[in-house]
């Protein structure tokens, strides 16, 4: 039964980030609420999801990766050293704690979703911040988001794109630089929870992942076009935001 969860799951995100860009955080949020998997082993699998969906993503964010390419290599690299320390972080954090962060990005994740469709709608250009430029701000803050992501298991565009939109990036060169950052995030997360974990009892779900979710992501980014993107960003948006707050009740009451 887990494993027609799982496959099911990975499927129906899979589809949604491959359309829409967005809803990969949902992927631990699952893994933590319904199955039987020990935190170590979800985050694994987590990451080894957004690998596949950051490299597929990547092929079309080219031109927006251009255009912030005087600092977008500290970003990176920061995101990188950040992953690492995030891990090492969840190994002294107990599970409920590791759950408790989870479902917070996850509420913060679907708040900023839906603020962004609003500031869509309005189609103001805001004035880009200084900052942008600045190497030393775009290195730490790389390293904070990436190590909060680490902890809790998202890939980190969630929160870098609505943060770089605030300071002035126009939206679709903040998704590239999300995008790219998070591959940066996701490689040494993964490695580094993988260690911890029996890599043998996971192979079979490996394997359902790459068919289950890239499959239905590269098929999500086929119909991207015919696929209303702000409703469904949207409907993700209002969901996230009312499981994260259920969860977190379950956890803190």
């Amino acid at each position: 039964m887990q494993m027609v969860l799982t496959v099911l799951a990975n499927a129906i995100i899979g589809f949604i980030v491959g359309s829409c860009g967005i809803s990969g955080f949902l992927l631990p949020m699952f893994y933590a609420a319904l199955t039987d998997f020990e935190v170590g082993e979800y985050l694994a699998l987590s990451y080894w999801a957004f690998i596949l969906s950051g490299l597929m993503a990547m092929v079309g964010c080219k031109e927006g990766i251009q255009r912030e390419k005087k600092t977008i290599w500290w970003l990176c690299g920061a995101s990188a050293i950040g992953a690492i320390f995030g891990v090492k972080l969840n190994s002294f954090i107990s599970p409920q704690d590791v759950k408790l962060i989870l479902y917070v990005v996850v509420l913060l994740a679907g708040i900023s979703i839906i603020v962004m469709g609003r500031k869509n709608k309005k189609a103001k250009e805001e004035k880009r911040s200084p900052l942008l430029d600045s190497r030393i701000f775009m290195f730490f803050f790389g390293l904070v988001t990436s190590t909060v992501c680490a902890i809790g298991g998202s890939a980190g565009p969630i929160l870098v794109m609505p943060l770089l939109t605030v300071l002035g990036i126009e939206v679709h060169s903040a998704m590239a630089v999300g995008l790219l950052a998070s591959l940066f995030v996701s490689v040494p997360a993964f490695a580094g929870y993988v260690r911890g974990v029996d890599l043998k009892s996971l192979t079979i779900y490996m394997i359902a992942i790459f068919i289950s979710y890239g499959g239905c992501a590269l098929l999500g980014r086929m119909f991207s076009s015919k696929v209303p993107s702000a409703p469904l960003k949207r409907a993700v948006g209002i969901f996230s935001v009312i499981i994260a707050i259920y969860m977190i009740s379950t956890v803190l009451l």
